[in-house]
């Protein structure tokens, strides 16, 4: 299966659950910087609230970090800059049950590459009443 069709299929899954209330953990990282972990909780599909997982300083912001809609948004934006990088590296993993992305990293395979990957993952998705 093509990896915009497993989007897809995954987007579906998210869509049919009908999740407009939860809470998850994202991690970030844009090499060479990792962001703190944080907390977002959605209500209503809008982000209410954005926390460090860890102490309550946040030294600096995920570039995203919002509803699910936006997480499926990204991926399909670094699917679309992927397709014009020489050679692509690219991971994508969804949550069996939900399809909520888990696991994204977008790279280059070339050589001597210290940075310009990106990689995000979400933990711990909590449905909240």
């Amino acid at each position: 299966m093509t990896l915009n069709r497993q989007l897809q299929a995954a987007q579906a899954k998210w869509a049919a659950a009908g999740l407009r209330n939860y809470t998850y953990d994202l991690r970030q990282l844009a090499a060479p910087v990792l962001f703190p972990e944080v907390r977002i909780t959605v209500r209503n599909s809008r982000r209410t609230s954005l926390k460090p997982v860890q102490g309550d300083v946040m030294v600096a912001l995920p570039m995203t970090a919002g509803p699910m809609e936006e997480r499926f948004a990204t991926v399909r934006q670094t699917l679309r800059a992927q397709q014009q990088t020489r050679c692509p590296d690219l991971k994508l993993r969804f949550d069996p049950a939900l399809g909520y992305p888990t696991l994204v990293y977008s790279g280059t395979a070339e050589a001597n590459v210290a940075d310009g990957y990106g990689e995000w993952s979400i933990r711990r998705l909590l449905p909240l009443p």
